[in-house]
C-alpha cells in the first residue's frame, strides 16, 4: 500500500506531500482543489510504460478527441503549461521509496528503421539501416532510493505516438496493481466483465451479487454475457429475463465497477474519483461497510475523492477503536499558490464529525 507520496510540478501543484495515507484514504476540498489531479498523478506513475497513459487521463475527464500535438497532449499536465519545469512524483510504501521524473525534451535523438539489406557475409545476416532524427519526447526517469533503474521515452513523431525503452529493469519496479474509478463511474464494461468472468471461476460471485443487493434487493444472481467481441454482466431481478446491470441504475453500476476491481486486483490500489456519486444518502453507510470489508478481504487501498459531508458522516460511523488506523480524510487548502493538506486520523475525523465541523 501506499504509505506517503510527494508530487511536483504536475497540473496545479508546484509541491504537495502527504503522508501516513491508510487503506481507506479520503480526499476533500473545495473544486479545483486537485483531488482529482492526485489520483491522476498516482495513476501516470503506476503505469509507466503505457504509451496511452495520457491519453486515459484526458478520459477520464470525459475528453474523448484531442488533437495529437504536445500542446494538447502534455502541455496539461505541467505546473502553469511550462515544459521548462519537471514533473516529480515520488511514492514510498513504507519499505523503499520509488521515484518518477518527467522531462520534455524538444530534441529527442530517435532512430528510424528505413530500410533493412542484406549482406553477404558467413552468416547470411541482414543488417538494419537506420536514419536518425529529432522528436518531441517526455522523457521518464525512475529510481528507486538513490540508483536510476531506467528511462522510457514518450515521442509524438509525425502525428504517432510511440513509447521506447532505455536500459529499463521492470524487476526492480514495485509491482503495485492500481486502477481508476472516474467520477462518472463510465468504466470499461467489457474489462468489468471480464474481469468478474475471473472472479467466477474462482466461486466468488456470490459475494458481489450480496453487495449489489445494497442498491437492487431483488437481485438473485449476476453473469457474464458476450456479444460479439464484446461481454456485459447481467443480472437476475425476477422479469423472467436477465437484464444489463446498467437497467438497475447508475448507483448498482459504480458498486459493480468498485466491488469487482478490488476483488480482481488482490494486493493493489483503486482509485475513486467522487465516490458518493450516484448512491442515495440512505444506503451509504452499507455501502461504506461493503467496500472496507472487501478492501480488507482482498487486501487493497481505496483512495478516493469526495465532496459529501453525508458521506464523511457514514464513514465516521462505522470508525471504531478496532479499525481506527484504517481511516483518515486530508482535506486539500490552498494559501495563494500553495496547497496545504490537513490530515485527519481516524479518530480525528470522528470528533470532528461528532462536533459538527465543517471538514470539507
Amino acid at each position: 500500500m501506499i504509505s506517503s507520496f510527494k508530487i511536483k510540478g504536475f497540473k496545479q501543484f508546484q509541491e504537495i506531500e502527504i503522508s501516513n495515507l491508510s487503506r481507506i484514504t479520503l480526499l476533500g476540498g473545495k473544486n479545483s482543489s486537485g483531488k482529482t489531479s492526485i489520483l491522476e498523478g498516482l495513476f501516470l506513475f503506476y503505469h509507466r510504460g503505457d504509451a496511452r497513459v495520457l491519453f486515459q487521463q484526458l478520459e477520464f475527464r470525459g475528453i474523448t478527441a484531442v488533437g495529437l500535438s504536445k500542446d494538447s497532449i502534455w502541455l496539461p499536465i505541467f505546473n502553469k503549461f511550462n515544459l521548462k519545469q519537471n514533473i516529480e512524483v515520488e511514492i514510498s510504501d513504507g519499505k523503499s521509496q520509488e521515484k518518477m521524473v518527467i522531462k520534455h525534451n524538444k530534441n529527442y535523438v530517435h532512430k528510424a528503421i528505413i530500410s533493412s539489406i542484406p549482406i553477404t557475409d558467413l552468416q547470411n545476416q541482414t543488417k538494419n539501416v537506420q536514419q536518425t532524427h529529432t522528436s518531441n519526447s517526455l522523457d521518464f526517469k525512475y529510481f528507486v532510493g538513490d540508483n536510476k533503474i531506467g528511462e522510457t521515452h514518450l515521442i509524438l513523431d509525425r502525428g504517432n505516438i510511440s513509447m521506447e525503452m532505455d536500459s529499463l529493469i521492470p524487476s526492480a519496479f514495485s509491482q503495485q496493481k492500481v486502477t481508476i474509478i472516474p467520477s462518472s463511474g463510465n468504466k470499461n464494461i467489457n474489462d468489468i466483465a471480464v474481469k468478474f468472468g475471473e472472479i467466477d471461476i474462482r466461486g466468488e460471485t456470490n459475494l458481489i451479487v450480496d453487495i449489489i443487493k445494497i442498491i437492487e434487493p431483488r437481485l438473485k444472481s449476476l453473469s457474464t454475457i458476450a456479444q460479439g467481441n464484446q461481454s456485459n454482466i447481467y443480472g437476475d431481478i425476477g422479469l423472467g429475463k436477465k437484464i444489463p446491470v446498467q437497467y438497475m441504475g447508475e448507483g448498482a453500476a459504480k458498486l459493480l465497477s468498485i466491488i469487482v476491481l478490488i476483488a480482481a486486483n488482490k494486493d493493489g490500489v483503486i482509485l475513486i474519483d467522487e465516490i458518493e456519486n450516484g448512491f442515495h444518502h440512505s444506503v451509504l453507510n452499507k455501502i461504506l461497510k461493503a467496500i472496507y470489508k472487501t478492501a480488507c478481504t482482498f487486501n487493497c487501498q481505496i483512495i478516493a475523492t469526495t465532496h459529501s459531508y453525508e458521506l464523511l458522516e457514514n464513514l465516521a460511523s462505522i470508525i471504531n477503536n478496532k479499525n481506527k488506523n484504517d481511516f483518515c480524510y486530508v482535506r486539500l487548502d490552498w494559501k495563494k499558490d500553495k496547497s496545504i493538506p490537513k490530515t485527519y486520523t481516524g479518530d480525528m475525523l470522528k470528533t470532528a464529525i461528532a462536533k459538527d465541523w465543517e471538514v470539507r
